[in-house]
């Protein structure tokens, strides 16, 4: 049966079962994931015989009248999760999101076609890296120009660490990343950040890696998770002389060479962007399409035509 569950509704013990359950599990729908990301989710699910067959998390918010669900921030990606991993019908849940959203700006984790009513289907991509092989073997797989950058940065000598502190990481991101985000970053933003990686440093499901010159200047920093067979890059940064001295591949080849022989997955979490996605298959990295539904309603498409015309 499927049903809508507030926040304070949602069975947190059958949640976890269905999500351990499914093969397409991702760090983005637990609960402690999303409590930081999205304080008061809440979801759809669908209930059989006392478990949840089925799980797909929701990020309400209200702006004036209208209901929203946003582009996830710090999540690439959200989905519907079985706990037996067959598919779910999606043509069930559309008619529920137009009645309950004005706007609806979803992230699955797989390719869908939409032909519903003023629903519209983006298509993006994530780029994964298999590390069960060996590291020679994984190496031999990045693209000649990779290698390069690479032995550019072994002939700099630099240094990597590993680290508990956020801070400067955060901060690195703060002046190197964001000015280059549309619409900025918010200072919610970076507290959710900041949160994330302690709770998974505490956890020890996270950790951050940072790349310093002979100087002990930092070069880059980044911030992994690990869930399931996953090893996700979540964020990262570098400066500009990180930039010339390679840092970031020196850094990203480290984690590779550090988790290969397990069944691991390296997941890049990818980007459209042509240049980002180029560098992630320097690496061998494999493209992972992903489909994100968009769905607008009529009185918000009139509301905003009314509102750029006030505006011009």
């Amino acid at each position: 049966m499927l049903r809508y569950c507030t926040h304070k509704e949602i069975d947190l013990k059958k949640w976890d079962d269905c999500l351990d359950s499914s093969p397409n599990s991702n760090v983005y729908a637990t609960p402690w994931y999303l409590d930081i990301i999205h304080p008061g989710w809440s979801a759809l699910v669908c209930e059989k015989e006392g478990s949840y067959q089925w799980i797909m998390p929701l990020l309400f918010r209200k702006k004036g009248p209208f209901f929203i669900h946003p582009k996830p921030i710090l999540a690439q990606r959200l989905g519907v999760f079985t706990a037996d991993g067959t598919g779910v019908n999606l043509n069930e849940i559309y008619p529920w999101v137009r009645n309950k959203f004005s706007v609806f700006h979803y992230p699955l984790d797989h390719t869908e076609e939409v032909i519903q009513q003023n629903f519209t289907a983006l298509h993006a991509s994530n780029f994964v890296l298999p590390l069960a092989n060996s590291y020679q073997q994984i190496h031999a797989g990045y693209r000649r120009d990779r290698k390069a950058r690479l032995h550019q940065a072994i002939q700099r000598n630099l240094r990597i660490k590993e680290s508990q502190q956020e801070k400067e990481l955060v901060q690195l991101f703060q002046k190197y990343v964001a000015p280059n985000i549309t619409g900025g970053v918010t200072p919610l933003t970076y507290s959710r950040m900041t949160q994330l990686i302690q709770y998974s440093i505490s956890n020890k499901t996270g950790f951050i890696l940072h790349v310093e010159d002979q100087d002990h200047h930092l070069l880059s920093a980044a911030f992994f998770i690990k869930h399931k067979h996953k090893l996700i890059y979540v964020f990262s940064a570098t400066n500009p002389a990180g930039k010339a001295a390679q840092a970031n591949t020196f850094l990203l080849d480290h984690a590779i060479r550090k988790h290969v022989g397990k069944e691991l997955v390296l997941d890049f979490k990818g980007s459209d962007e042509p240049g980002i996605a180029d560098f992630y298959r320097g690496f061998g990295g494999i493209q992972e399409p992903f489909t994100v539904i968009k769905y607008e309603s009529r009185l918000f498409q009139n509301y905003l035509k009314i509102r750029k015309l006030m505006l011009s």
